[in-house]
């Protein structure tokens, strides 16, 4: 199965979902540095030393306040209104980046 790239009006076809290595370049680009969106190596340090606690089962997400299981992929959340400000694992796609798609639609 092909796929366009997401890009509007970009007819280069991919063999997955998402953009084209042009677009994909371009929106990184546009995203800026890990360490510009908070993600430098305080935060990779920090969430390094989460990572074998994450692993049991045992922590809570700070979001949702349920466990995140070992399986589960996690994120180490920022506070929503200072990003300089580190909350603790969530899980990725259900509490943090789902709370990122919740502000950008109020």
């Amino acid at each position: 199965m092909a796929y366009l790239c997401s890009e509007p009006k970009c007819p280069e076809q991919l063999d997955r979902a998402g953009r084209c290595p042009k677009h994909r370049a371009e929106y990184e680009a546009k995203r800026g540095t890990t360490t510009q969106r908070g993600y430098g190596s305080d935060h990779q340090a920090t969430r390094a030393q989460w990572a074998p606690q994450v692993r049991t089962g045992l922590v809570e997400c700070w979001r949702c306040h349920e466990l995140i299981l070992p399986t589960e992929e996690w994120d180490l959340g920022h506070d929503d209104a200072d990003r300089s400000i580190t909350r603790g694992p969530e899980h990725a796609r259900r509490c943090n980046r789902a709370a990122a798609g919740r502000m950008a639609a109020h």
